[in-house]
């Protein structure tokens, strides 16, 4: 839909209000992009979504399905989701910026994949409390330097190779 836009500075909730879902590539490269996104009615994300956006903070409170990489590179601070949200793929892969994820609870979630949140340097909190994860794939949670605050399900069975690795001083 505004895929390229690199010049869109503001998108207004109010222009897109019964907007349930957001097809792939929907402000891919908007670049310029830098207004709060508040989108009350969107439930699901696909992939690549927000790649490339420079917004500080993006509101989905009804969102319960991100797919692929829908923030992949993005400059978002801050990313308002429900609690019951799926994560399907790195949907969070690359977002050196994102310091908060609200309510950053994920209770429904059965399995974290591979490079989901990789690359979140700046994210402190991460709450999979009333989770049913079983398994957590390899580069999950790499490289999450500001990490100060996380909580794993007692479901928990199965971690891969570098699922919480940081590699510091290189």
């Amino acid at each position: 839909a505004f895929y390229s836009c690199s010049s869109l500075e503001t998108f207004l909730p109010e222009t897109l209000p019964n907007v349930t879902s957001m097809g792939q590539n929907t402000f891919q490269y908007c670049n310029s992009l830098a207004s709060s996104m508040f989108l009350p009615a969107v439930t699901k994300l696909e992939y690549q979504v927000f790649e490339g956006v420079a917004c500080e903070e993006i509101s989905i409170p009804s969102c319960t399905n991100m797919e692929g990489a829908c923030f992949y590179g993005s400059k978002v601070k801050k990313i308002t989701h429900s609690p019951d949200v799926q994560l399907n793929g790195h949907v969070f892969y690359t977002c050196a910026e994102l310091e908060e994820l609200v309510p950053g609870k994920f209770r429904s979630l059965k399995k974290l994949n591979s490079n989901t949140f990789l690359g979140c340097n700046k994210l402190k909190s991460l709450d999979f409390t009333g989770s049913t994860i079983t398994s957590i794939e390899f580069n999950s949670v790499k490289w999450l330097y500001g990490m100060e605050h996380l909580v794993l399900p007692e479901t928990l069975t199965y971690m891969g190779n570098w699922s919480f690795f940081n590699e510091i001083g290189t």
